[in-house]
């Protein structure tokens, strides 16, 4: 379209304002006389090496590397786009050192040390974008090749609107003492498809003396260091005031709802009690394998059950487990071995501490009463029913006779619930061919 046909997703920046600190002391100039750090008028490339003296790696530390510190050298600097070539002898390896996370040290042929602006006058750098992000809302920006600290204004398809913002930007940026830093200062446009164009300021500090850093940030943002602090402050006083007052409210509605959902909640409670549970305390890593339990958790007003039936065929860790979802009335339903009653839901760490309802029930007959075992009963006088399953196996048949026998037949054989007899599924106890109980179950058929 005509309206931003000029604009394309490559930002469209006037020309960069390059600045040269001011400061009350000599500067180090390169063979032509040129400050140093003046990120203008770079040098060409150089294939020999024009310094002897030798660089040590206290000299490139990037704790260390600072326009102060490279002022002391005393060696040959040449300044590139990106970086600056201490031109010397080094020997050492430049993955080693300092603890600057982008690789900063270019070890040349000659044997001379590029170093990127990333690395130089870093803590200052820090400093300066850090005050810009929490005063003026900029972003920082860091990878291995740039370091800056930029901020966006909206995006828009209002060529009137994105024009009186571009001004706006560039009238705040000329208030800036660029003069007070190694860098450069822009002002431009971006586009990206579907969203719009915005107007962009972006700061590159390449280099600043420390008594320059706090005048730079105080031109920046147009307030005192004082003034900056204090604002800052009292950002994080708001936005802890308003956490709080948020968490105050969330409780409020909490204790609302416990209020609301109480009648229920000691109805259940008297219910439990009436019917023999007993409240105790345990932790979810202690629930027993092949019992069952039931996960209470509240929906409005209703009370809804998970019956969770643990079995023998899971690991310890990862037990096999079945689900059934169904409202719970005044009938608390005698198969449960142990009720959790919470109304945060199911809990996962085996560390929480969680409330029990536990009474003694057989929860293997859930639907029937328990059945009692008969005077002087035994297993060879029950009339149990057993067939030769296998040349090496007897199995007992699971039936009503043998619900009194229950731990008699646990010490005889297994139980299972798909043994395979004359094509169904039928339940029962598997014991071994040389059982004598068995044995002597079976020939009573």
């Amino acid at each position: 379209m005509d309206l931003f046909s000029n604009i394309t997703t490559q930002p469209q920046q006037e020309e960069p304002t390059t600045a040269t600190p001011e400061t009350g002391t000599t500067e180090t100039k390169d063979k032509d006389g040129n400050s140093v750090f003046e990120k203008a008028n770079f040098d060409t490339r150089k294939q020999l090496n024009r310094g002897s003296k030798i660089i040590t790696d206290d000299m490139i530390t990037r704790d260390g590397i600072t326009i102060e510190s490279l002022e002391q050298l005393g060696m040959p600097i040449f300044k590139y786009k990106t970086q600056v070539t201490l031109h010397g002898i080094y020997n050492g390896n430049v993955d080693r050192v300092g603890d600057y996370r982008y690789k900063y040290l270019i070890h040349n042929q000659n044997k001379s040390i590029g170093i990127k602006y990333n690395a130089i006058d870093y803590d200052k750098k820090k400093t300066i974008y850090g005050y810009l992000r929490d005063v003026l809302g900029h972003r920082t920006t860091e990878n291995s090749t740039e370091f800056y600290s930029d901020k966006w204004s909206k995006f828009t398809h209002d060529k009137e609107e994105l024009l009186t913002m571009y001004e706006a930007a560039k009238k705040d940026a000329n208030k800036i003492n660029t003069s007070l830093m190694y860098g450069t200062l822009r002002v431009f446009l971006a586009q990206i498809p579907f969203m719009g164009v915005t107007v962009v300021t972006r700061i590159d500090v390449n280099a600043i003396y420390q008594q320059n850093v706090l005048p730079f940030i105080e031109s920046v943002t147009g307030r005192t260091i004082a003034e900056c602090d204090q604002y800052i402050a009292d950002k994080i006083a708001q936005a802890q005031a308003q956490k709080q007052a948020e968490q105050e409210r969330q409780n409020k509605l909490k204790e609302e709802e416990e209020e609301r959902r109480r009648p229920t909640k000691e109805a259940f409670i008297q219910s439990m009690k009436d019917a023999g549970y007993i409240c105790v305390k345990g932790t979810y890593g202690r629930i027993p394998l092949n019992k069952t339990f039931i996960t209470w958790s509240w929906h409005f007003d209703l009370i809804k059950a998970q019956y969770n039936k643990m079995t023998k065929e899971g690991t310890q860790k990862y037990p096999r487990q079945t689900y059934t979802w169904g409202k719970v009335g005044a009938n608390i339903p005698e198969e449960a071995e142990t009720i959790q009653l919470s109304d945060s839901g199911w809990k996962k760490d085996p560390k929480d501490v969680i409330t029990y309802w536990i009474k003694e029930t057989d929860y293997r007959q859930a639907d029937q009463e328990p059945s009692k075992k008969p005077a002087n009963g035994t297993l060879l006088n029950a009339g149990l029913k057993a067939i030769q399953y296998s040349d090496k196996s007897i199995l007992i048949i699971a039936n009503d006779a043998t619900r009194p026998f229950t731990d008699e037949l646990r010490k005889v054989g297994k139980y299972g619930k798909w043994f395979k007899v004359n094509g169904t599924n039928t339940a029962g106890w598997i014991c071994s061919a040389n059982n004598e109980t068995a044995k002597a179950i079976l020939s009573q058929q």
